[in-house]
C-alpha cells in the first residue's frame, strides 16, 4: 500500500516540478567574455540588443567596475541569482518614446494552445539619475528574430507586462503569471513596449529615466499534463516505464531523431543525442546510470517540433 501511495505522490510531484525552462541563459551567468563597458548585452550567451543599448552587468568586471555587480554605473544591486543581470531603459523623460530592448531565441518553439508559466525579477536602479519608476515592464514573443536593424515595435502590446509601477530599488520584485500561446513563437524580447502616453510614471526630480535591472527569467509549460508539443505526442509509446536499465521508444508515424534528458529541476543530464536506429521504428535508450527518481525525456523531430515525456527510474 505504501508503494502505491508513494507512486501517486510522485506523479503529483512531477506535474508540479518537472518542467523545462525554455529561456537560454536565464540568469545571464554564461558569458562570451566579461563586460567592461555599457551596451554589451551580447556578451551574455544567447542574448543580443534589439533596440538602443541595453547593458550587461557581471561581477567579473574587475577592470573598472563600470558594469560590475553589485556596484555599477547605474546603482548598487546584488544579482537575484548568481552573479549577473541585464539593465535597460524602460522610459526616458528627455526624448519621447525611447526604449531599450534585448532578445533571445527560445530553446523550443512555443506550441499553439499550450498554457505557459512565466516569471522574472526586476529592480529599479538606485543611481545615475535613472530612478523614475514606471509600469508596463514586460515581454513580447515573436516568430521574428528582432535586431537593432529590425527592432520590436513599440505599439502598446506585449504578451506579458505589469500594470503596477515598480519602485523598489532595494529588493527584486517578482513578476509571474501564465498565458496561452496563440502562435509558434520562437523568440522573446524584453522591455517596455508601450509608448509614453500609455506608460504611467512617478517623477522623481532630477531623474531622467526609468532604468531597471532584470534577472532570473523563466518560461515553461504549466505542467507535463498540459504539454501538446506536436501532432506526434500521442504516437509515441515508451516502455517499460517505470524502468530499471533502459526504455524502448516506439513511433507509430514520424520518428524523432534526437533526445535529451532532464531531471525534475530542469537540469540537463543528456543533451541533443542521436537516437539509435532500429527496426520497426523502435529505439532503445540505456539509462541505467541514472539514480532512482523522476526524469523528463525530450524527443526532437526533424521539423524542430518536440514532445516531453515523464520517465520514472526504479531500483
Amino acid at each position: 500500500m505504501k508503494y502505491i501511495l508513494a507512486f501517486c505522490l510522485l506523479i503529483v510531484y512531477i506535474k508540479v516540478q518537472a518542467q523545462i525552462n525554455l529561456v537560454p541563459n536565464p540568469s545571464f551567468e554564461d558569458t562570451v567574455e566579461c563586460p567592461h563597458f555599457n551596451n554589451q548585452v551580447d556578451k551574455a550567451v544567447g542574448w543580443w540588443p534589439s533596440n538602443e543599448s541595453p547593458d550587461y552587468f557581471h561581477e567579473c568586471d574587475w577592470m573598472n567596475g563600470n558594469t560590475a555587480v553589485p556596484q555599477n554605473f547605474c546603482g548598487f544591486q546584488y544579482a537575484n541569482h548568481g552573479s549577473a543581470y541585464v539593465g535597460f531603459i524602460a522610459y526616458y523623460r528627455p526624448v519621447q518614446n525611447i526604449r531599450e530592448y534585448f532578445t533571445c531565441e527560445l530553446t523550443s518553439i512555443l506550441q499553439i494552445g499550450v498554457k505557459y508559466y512565466y516569471s522574472f525579477y526586476v529592480s529599479l536602479a538606485g543611481g545615475g539619475g535613472k530612478q523614475i519608476p514606471c509600469n508596463k515592464l514586460g515581454v513580447l514573443f515573436s516568430t521574428t528574430s528582432y535586431t537593432l536593424s529590425n527592432p520590436p515595435p513599440t505599439n502598446n502590446f506585449a504578451h506579458i507586462y505589469t500594470d503596477s509601477i515598480i519602485s523598489d530599488t532595494l529588493n527584486w520584485v517578482k513578476i509571474e503569471g501564465s498565458f496561452i500561446a496563440d502562435s509558434n513563437y520562437a523568440f522573446l524580447s524584453v522591455g517596455n513596449f508601450f509608448d509614453d502616453a500609455h506608460t504611467d510614471t512617478t517623477f522623481i526630480i532630477p531623474s531622467s529615466a526609468a532604468y531597471y535591472f532584470f534577472d532570473s527569467f523563466t518560461v515553461m509549460v504549466d505542467s507535463l499534463t498540459g504539454i501538446k508539443n506536436s501532432s506526434y505526442a500521442t504516437e509515441v509509446l515508451i516502455s517499460p516505464n517505470p524502468f530499471l536499465e533502459s526504455v524502448n521508444i516506439q513511433f507509430e508515424n514520424k520518428k524523432a531523431i534526437l533526445f535529451e534528458i532532464y531531471d525534475i529541476d530542469s537540469k540537463s543530464l543528456i543533451t541533443a543525442t542521436e537516437l539509435e536506429n532500429s527496426r520497426n521504428s523502435i529505439s532503445r535508450i540505456n539509462l541505467g546510470f541514472l539514480k532512482a527518481g523522476v526524469y523528463v525525456l525530450k524527443l526532437i523531430y526533424k521539423d524542430n517540433t518536440s514532445t516531453l515525456h515523464k520517465l520514472i527510474k526504479i531500483e
